[in-house]
């Protein structure tokens, strides 16, 4: 256990316990606050609100009209189809946006808590 602190602590520059220094992530890994942006969506009515401040988010750091439409139109697509097909009726689901701006491309994330997709009940049998 000694030699993995003190790999760490070199590796790092932190002790192990400190700030998620056993996860050895670079320092180029995340971005600023400024350059993140997070919605929580648990209906459908709140995918619209979150496209909207997806496109203010990206038209305030300079991005393009097309780009700042791509962004937004995936946001509606994607997080549309998870409320649809995986929330479960009269469940207590949830979708986590992110969408980060690194310096030279963006990232967009969904993370939900639905049931699995299983692609095996959509395809259609063969005779």
């Amino acid at each position: 256990l000694l030699g993995l602190a003190l790999f760490i602590r070199r590796r790092t520059g932190r002790l192990p316990w400190q700030d998620g220094a056993c996860l050895l992530l670079k320092e180029s890994f995340g971005v600023p606050a400024e350059d993140l942006m997070e919605a929580d969506i648990h209906s459908m009515s709140e995918v619209t609100a979150a496209a909207q401040a997806a496109e203010a988010f990206c038209r305030r750091h300079g991005q393009s009209e097309k780009i700042v439409n791509h962004i937004a139109l995936c946001i509606e697509e994607m997080a549309g189809n998870v409320i649809q097909h995986g929330f479960a009726p009269g469940g207590k689901n949830h979708l986590s946006i992110r969408v980060l701006r690194k310096p030279d491309h963006w990232v967009l994330r969904f993370r939900d808590d639905c049931r699995a997709f299983d692609p095996i009940h959509y395809v259609p049998a063969t005779t």
